[in-house]
């Protein structure tokens, strides 16, 4: 790595320690709510340890990139072999929700990023970051066999970054595969060898991309995604300047405000009238519960393995306050946000005193569940959530038997907090500031910003120069990264942990090939191995 580069690199970090620093000291109580709350303090580790899984891999990848073609062939192997599981995982995910052709409806894929809960663009920015490594990976390999699969996998990338209805994504995936395309064939006509193959492959994957877009685009849906774009714009706007006005009123804008800051931050500082749900674990004479606030949608949930065609008992301890209070629990066949056949009911608390523990048990149908796919059953999860404005609700001790008795309820009784219990909403500006700039601002400030840029910017520019003289390893990092950044102008991206290691990991990457100059990448695997050996 560059003495330059490796500043850059060591101001940053330095940047996010101090703003980590500032985010949890003084060190808050260890509870059940700690590690579990995106309000908690602590929230900032998990904020940050994507940048700092990366910075423990840079050892190994200086040793890796001691020899730059084989580090280069394994990178390009790995990424498509994530990417090729993803991409299963989608197929998986459309045939079992909406159909693999369905392109009417407003579902939206989110892959196995879990991250996406609380909404986000994780799974359009890393079927981007990943899909310029399928074609090094090929230009490396140069099998027929190998070609073949690299190009049917990068169709279906496309495939899956436009059922994500994501115009942000859409738009970097055209812009990384015209990059790739005017790349390689720079590269092929360079070469002067392999000029029929080389133009008779873009042509294929241009041809096959625009064919599994064009109906996917033309769909009512995405019309309708397109036709509010200019509105969507200005709520956007307005967003990004209320977290402006948050960082620049109550945070340092040196340091930031803090890693994991964000949706605390918005609950508490926001202009904007609406404000998401709680959900809060508290220990009274030994026992916990949860406590549920009112507010925008929050679903607090568990998977159950019910089957469909049958009756289950539901029951569960309610206490409130308030005497309006009620209580939603719906049991669906569920995606990560998205519901389709539901068995809906509503609890008022009205079997105990305002203040009191009541018991209140239900009977649940499951007759309509699996109705539209047969094929493949869908998941199914039990739902908590209180759409009583104003209230506050206890909830304990939640059990959801079969008819023979048996508890398909974990934690039922929140004993270990957060444990089997997670949560989604519809509320999806509460968590996200919505631009990668704008969250390293808030989070950093400007010390952290300006490090940001300078490093990023160091990587494409020398990236890029080196693009000019035909090295395939820097067109496809470029590409990546350049997609990746043009998705953040309408994300955060980073504030998910394990999209945020891999973009830094590249970007490290990148820091550390710059050292190490590539020979021409035309030789294949194997080629690579047996010269080593030599």
């Amino acid at each position: 790595m560059h003495q330059s580069s490796a500043l850059l690199l060591t101001l940053f970090v330095i940047s996010a320690a101090v703003s980590l620093g500032t985010a949890i000291f003084p060190l808050a109580p260890i509870d059940d709510n700690a590690f579990s709350s995106y309000f908690s303090s602590y929230n900032g580790l998990r904020s940050v340890k994507g940048l700092f899984f990366a910075l423990a891999l840079i050892p190994l990848l200086a040793r890796e990139w001691s020899n730059p073609q084989l580090a280069a062939s394994r990178l390009a192997f790995g990424m498509s072999l994530g990417l090729g599981v993803e991409v299963l995982y989608v197929l998986w995910e459309r045939a079992t929700f909406p159909g693999l052709f369905n392109f009417e409806t407003g579902y939206r894929i989110t892959g196995s990023f879990h991250g996406m809960h609380t909404g986000g663009a994780y799974i359009e920015g890393y079927l981007v970051l990943a899909a310029p490594f399928v074609v090094l990976w090929a230009w490396q390999q140069r099998n027929a066999l190998i070609t073949l699969l690299a190009v049917g996998l990068y169709c279906l990338d496309a495939y899956c970054v436009m059922v994500t209805f994501s115009r942000g994504g859409q738009i970097a995936f055209g812009l990384v595969t015209v990059l790739l395309i005017i790349g390689f064939l720079g590269a092929v006509l360079h070469k002067r060898t392999h000029i029929l193959s080389g133009i008779s492959i873009a042509i294929l994957i241009a041809g096959i991309t625009g064919a599994i877009a064009w109906p996917i685009l033309s769909s009512s849906f995405s019309q309708s995604r397109f036709a509010t774009t200019g509105k969507d714009a200005v709520t956007r706007v307005d967003h990004w300047q209320d977290s402006i006005d948050i960082a620049l009123m109550q945070g340092s804008t040196v340091f930031g405000m803090g890693p994991g800051s964000f949706p605390s931050a918005f609950f508490w500082y926001s202009s904007l009238p609406a404000r998401t749900s709680t959900y809060t674990f508290i220990t009274e004479n030994r026992n916990t519960y949860l406590q549920l606030g009112s507010g925008e949608t929050l679903y607090f949930e568990q998977p159950v393995a019910v089957e469909p065609g049958q009756h289950y008992t539901l029951a569960m301890k309610l206490r409130s306050q308030a005497p309006n209070a009620a209580i939603t629990t719906p049991v669906c066949e569920k995606a990560l946000l998205y519901s389709f056949e539901c068995f809906w009911l509503s609890l008022k608390l009205d079997k105990a005193p305002p203040g009191e523990w009541g018991d209140y048990q239900t009977d649940i149908s499951t007759d309509g569940f699996n109705s539209a796919n047969s094929r493949i059953q869908r998941p199914v999860k039990l739902s908590i959530y209180n759409g009583q404005s104003g209230t506050l609700i206890d909830v304990d001790n939640v059990s959801l038997k079969d008819s023979d008795g048996h508890e398909l309820i974990l934690n039922g009784d929140f004993s270990s907090g957060m444990s089997h219990w997670f949560f989604s909403t519809d509320s999806h500006l509460s968590w996200h500031i919505k631009n990668l700039f704008l969250h390293i601002f808030f989070e950093q400030g400007w010390f952290g910003l300006i490090c940001f840029i300078l490093i990023t910017g160091c990587v494409l520019t020398r990236g890029y120069v080196r693009t000019w003289h035909n090295d395939t390893f820097s067109l496809v990092l470029c590409a990546s990264l350049s997609a990746f950044l043009a998705i953040g102008v309408v994300d955060s991206l980073i504030d998910e942990p394990r999209l945020a290691f891999l973009f830094y990991l590249l970007v490290i990457t990148g820091l550390i090939s710059h050292t190490h100059p590539l020979s021409p990448l035309s030789a294949s695997h194997t080629q690579i191995l047996r010269n080593k050996s030599r």
